[in-house]
């Protein structure tokens, strides 16, 4: 707004910090909740949770509001009985009646009847937030991950090609992060000798007494 630059910082510790920001701000009510470590089964709200298929794979859903998706999601996964039951609903009542622990072996177990496609279907249909829990494998192919430029593929002198994952931080006037392959083991110390004022002769003098080491490539 401003046409003026900018320095932008972050460190992996402060995004650690503000990934867990929600269970780290909500630690300071400890009049409420169940204190962490605690076995997912008792988490204060059991849609936060990632549910075995049929085939073996995870759905994780993201229904950080209970209330608010409570009937939808009980319903759509065949517990329409309890969709309008009060001991169930609102999240006040699931904790006041102890019913976390049973409505979460509920749920799994209805998971448990269907492939993840299946249930993808209907989830989607009914516009709960969910996703598959990927492997890493699956990750290096997704589709998403791709159109959101989150890889890189980089060609080696070798002829080998592999991905990168591009760091998530995009300038607009810095334009896209330029990449390339790190150096071999030694590869550039002879032009840093040089930077620091050594000679060739100084230099190949450690290269023959093997006190600078410079991988050769093959």
């Amino acid at each position: 707004m401003t046409g003026q630059g900018e320095k932008v910082e972050t460190s992996l510790f402060e995004s650690a910090v503000f990934n867990m920001g929600m269970m780290v701000q909500a630690a300071q009510y400890k009049d409420y909740g169940v204190t962490y470590p605690i076995d997912v089964r008792e988490a204060d709200n059991p849609f936060n949770a990632a549910w075995r298929t049929k085939d073996g794979r995870y759905i994780q859903t993201c229904m950080p509001d209970y209330n608010t998706y409570f009937k939808k999601f009980i319903s759509v996964i065949g517990y329409q009985d309890i969709a309008e039951d009060e001991r169930y609903y609102p999240v006040q009542n699931l904790h006041k009646n102890n019913l976390g622990t049973k409505l979460y072996d509920m749920i799994m177990s209805r998971i448990g009847e269907k492939n993840y496609l299946e249930w993808s279907k209907i989830l989607t249909g009914a516009d709960i937030p969910h996703a598959l829990a990927q492997s890493w494998e699956e990750i290096l192919e997704d589709k998403q991950a791709w159109d959101n430029d989150c890889f890189y593929k980089m060609k080696y002198d070798n002829g080998n090609e592999r991905i990168l994952v591009k760091q998530p931080v995009k300038y607009e006037e810095m334009g896209p992060t330029e990449y390339k392959r790190g150096p071999l083991i030694g590869e550039d110390g002879p032009e840093i000798l040089k930077e620091l004022g050594y000679s060739d002769k100084e230099i190949k003098e450690m290269l023959d007494a093997k006190s600078l080491f410079v991988w050769e490539k093959k």
